[in-house]
């Protein structure tokens, strides 16, 4: 999701490297009284690897997923999921009725990383922000960025966040491409969004350690269109 607003808007104004010390530590929320997963809105987006773990996990198909627990929507101008509200509480579709994650080691990669974010350089290149006013907890501690991020501080998973960017960017540009033409076709946006959803979240892959090389075989076909 592309932000247009100043980086000291939404952060402490500093990019952090993974060898940086930040301090983010939330003791795994203890003594905090603020639910935090609620009212997100559609901020939540899933990529491929998110939508695998969770399938995986809850032992479910995406079409599975898309009945209550996560929803489609623009991004940009392509068609992404995302985690789903709830009607009558406005919290995240996986929070159980006493206010805890039901999902916690398949969790998303914005949810494992928060309060930290990702700040994208360029297509290629990111590195980690400290998002403002997220966490509400008072008595954070300091903790090294890449022991923080754990699960997302493989080569194998770096990789995967660069060329799905990259991917996201190239189908963003060739949608507004598409659609600034005069007599622009309808059908064309729609084969580029369902051509996504259908090749990197419907299309299942074996197991979490094929997946890199399942994605990186997908990819690579989408690049050499």
């Amino acid at each position: 999701m592309n932000r247009q607003c100043a980086l000291e808007d939404i952060s402490d104004g500093r990019l952090y490297t993974e060898n940086d010390m930040v301090k983010v530590d939330t003791g795994g929320c203890r003594d905090c009284a603020v639910t935090c997963c609620q009212g997100m809105d559609k901020t939540i987006i899933l990529d491929p690897y998110d939508v695998h773990r969770l399938c995986l996990n809850l032992h479910c198909s995406f079409e599975q997923l898309l009945n209550g627990k996560i929803e489609i929507n623009i991004v940009d101008g392509l068609m992404l999921p995302n985690i789903k509200m709830t009607q009558d509480t406005n919290c995240c579709s996986f929070l159980s009725k006493d206010n805890r994650c039901t999902i916690h080691q398949a969790r998303p990669s914005v949810c494992r990383l928060f309060p930290l974010g990702r700040f994208w350089e360029d297509e290629e290149h990111f590195k980690y922000i400290v998002q403002k006013g997220q966490c509400h907890k008072s008595n954070l501690t300091k903790i090294k960025v890449k022991k923080w991020i754990e699960a997302d501080n493989s080569d194998h998973y770096k990789n995967f966040l660069i060329d799905w960017h990259k991917y996201v960017c190239k189908m963003q540009k060739k949608i507004a491409d598409i659609v600034s033409q005069p007599d622009f076709d309808s059908a064309a946006v729609k084969r580029c969004c369902m051509s996504t959803l259908q090749n990197f979240y419907m299309a299942r892959y074996d197991s979490d350690e094929k997946f890199y090389q399942e994605f990186q075989n997908k990819i690579e076909e989408q690049f050499k269109k």
